[in-house]
């Protein structure tokens, strides 16, 4: 039995990777990691740092993190699940098998161009739009965006004030995905995922935008499937 534990872009929660249970392997479990703020723990104010979802996911979700496990992310959950691997590292624990990233340039990198640093509710909807990953009808509801702006707008704020630590490694072996049409994360970017590993790397772009994910899930859950599977050690767990 392996693992997957998955982390969602900005504003999103458990249920974007919904799909996938039904396309991993039969010994794959997977897990979807639930920050508060966000569908059903609405009711929960959504965190405002990195480093305070780590630490809550490392406390709530401890079985979680019990070998053998490997870690996705996608976007900004790129990042949560990279320092989720350096944190289980640094605290003598199992890390995963393999960290697995997404549609987010290596954190080791800034931004060539501006972007968005607002975050009222026209420019987070605004940058919905451009990141194309929601329904169009569902940026027109103002009840339905009532809802989803506050754990997007934690999460933007999150992102723009984490602080990559300067040669902060993580030894666990690294495949990054990437989509050829992303217009916010360059193929560059993707592979300057090798930075932050002093383990094997591998990276692969796919066709489509940002949310490339979507239309080769099954694609991307084959290649994790093989990339654990050619590490028989990694994929037992220590």
């Amino acid at each position: 039995m392996c693992r997957l534990v998955c982390f969602a872009h900005a504003g999103a929660g458990a249920t974007s990777y919904a799909t996938w249970s039904s396309l991993l392997p039969p010994s794959w479990e997977l897990i979807a990691a639930q920050l508060p703020g966000r569908e059903n723990r609405l009711a929960e104010l959504p965190l405002t740092s990195l480093g305070e979802m780590v630490s809550a996911l490392l406390v709530n979700g401890r079985s979680v993190f019990e070998p053998p496990f490997v870690l996705f992310g996608h976007s900004v959950g790129a990042i949560i699940a990279f320092e989720m691997a350096r944190a289980l590292e640094q605290a003598g624990a199992s890390g995963p098998a393999h960290l697995f990233v997404s549609g987010r340039m290596a954190p080791s990198l800034t931004h060539s161009t501006p972007r968005r640093v607002e975050d009222t509710d026209a420019s987070l909807i605004a940058q919905l739009r451009d990141y194309g990953g929601t329904d169009p009808g569902a940026l027109d509801n103002p009840e339905l965006l009532e809802l989803v702006l506050p754990a997007l707008r934690a999460d933007m704020r999150a992102e723009r004030q984490y602080m990559h630590e300067t040669g902060a490694l993580t030894q666990t072996a690294v495949t990054a995905f990437g989509g050829t049409c992303d217009p916010f994360v360059s193929e560059q970017e993707i592979a300057a995922w090798s930075a932050v590993t002093s383990g094997p790397f591998a990276y692969q772009m796919f066709e489509g935008g940002h949310f490339f994910l979507r239309a080769h899930a099954a694609a991307m859950i084959e290649r994790m499937r093989a990339s654990v599977a050619a590490d028989p050690a990694g994929s037992r767990g220590p």
